[in-house]
């Protein structure tokens, strides 16, 4: 997966024209991401089948940007790939098929306070970290 950054949100000019700025978050953000397999515990991504376990805060460190050169965008390869809306998960949900089997479900993550994320142009987010929430009992 690739987000094209959304440079209306990540523009800071410099000498070499404009560079996308990272925002970090100051309060978590619920994002929404498409799985393939859920379970009590974990689920299962439809990208690169990673297992995010129920709790547990994931991170890669530092978010990668790569610029490519032929038509002047910006994008992210490296992070946690998820959809600022339910709606969109749910739309891109139909045309995830491909990756590795047929989406099962949309499931609610939160990327953490000081979370380094990106918006892209199509409803898309990357960060370099991510919670699979604990299911609260009552």
């Amino acid at each position: 997966m690739c987000l094209q950054i959304d440079l209306s949100i990540h523009k800071e000019k410099n000498k070499g024209g404009i560079t996308p700025r990272s925002i970090i978050l100051t309060k978590p953000m619920t994002v929404w991401k498409v799985v393939l397999k859920v379970d009590i515990d974990n689920v299962i991504s439809i990208h690169r089948h990673f297992r995010y376990k129920r709790g547990r805060d994931h991170s890669i460190g530092k978010t990668k940007i790569d610029k490519v050169w032929y038509n002047d965008k910006f994008y992210v390869k490296k992070g946690f790939h998820a959809y600022k809306s339910r709606g969109v998960a749910r739309r891109e949900k139909n045309v995830c098929w491909g990756y590795g089997g047929k989406p099962k479900s949309v499931c609610k993550f939160l990327f953490p306070i000081g979370s380094t994320v990106f918006f892209g142009i199509e409803g898309d987010i990357v960060s370099n970290r991510i919670t699979f929430p604990k299911i609260l009992k009552k």
